[in-house]
């Protein structure tokens, strides 16, 4: 395999991306290096684009959605459902790291609240290794703690890749709601987090959807 990645670069706010090329990380303990073959474009992305958003750090590659195939592992790795994963294995990634320990990951079990978060593509430069940080890359490196979701071969990443941001978004949202069976659900918008909020409700059992 080449040591050697293309990604596409925001430099400037406001200005066209650029195509950059990168040296491919090794994979160190517990860590997995994906090839991207699906990335979605959020309306985050666009804001950070604009400079809209506090937690940018420049150059940056954007992206938090992201799908692929496992290239490169270093330790034996299992997905959040303990189905063991392999080299070529397609995989979907949670956008966000969490540290694991903090109050909110063990005790609260509220990990989007840990102080340590950060997410792929957000929070993220590629001023310094390992370089190949967002999904707009042809290679991703993923951290020790990233969750990782097996997909079978026949699914289509490029439909799948949204469940990434506007899927996690919803499927939190209704954690928080407590919905019940029987409930009816108002949805205001539908847009990607809109369409699975609807699937949610759905499977939730709500004997009325509004959209």
């Amino acid at each position: 395999m080449r040591r050697e990645a293309r990604a596409i670069v925001l430099e400037k706010f406001n200005q066209p991306l650029v195509m950059r090329s990168f040296p491919i990380p090794n994979p160190k303990e517990g860590e997995v290096l994906v090839k991207v073959e699906a990335s979605g474009v959020c309306g985050s992305d666009v804001h950070m684009w604009e400079g809209r958003d506090p937690r940018i750090r420049l150059p940056m590659i954007l992206g938090h959605e992201g799908a692929g195939e496992i290239v490169e592992m270093n330790r034996e790795k299992k997905d959040v459902h303990g189905n063991p994963l392999k080299i070529g294995d397609k995989v979907l990634w949670n956008r966000a790291v969490t540290c694991g320990h903090c109050y909110y990951c063990k005790i609260k079990m509220e990990p989007s609240l840990c102080p340590n978060r950060w997410v792929y593509g957000i929070h993220t430069s590629c001023a310094e290794p390992p370089y190949l940080t967002g999904n707009y890359s042809e290679y991703l490196l993923l951290n020790q703690n990233v969750d990782l979701f097996k997909i079978e071969p026949e699914v289509n990443l490029q439909v799948l890749v949204p469940a990434s941001c506007s899927g996690a978004t919803a499927a939190h949202a209704f954690d928080l709601s407590r919905m019940e069976s029987g409930d009816s659900v108002l949805v205001q918008g539908v847009g990607p987090l809109g369409i699975f909020s609807i699937a949610f409700a759905k499977s939730f059992g709500a004997c009325q959807i509004i959209a």
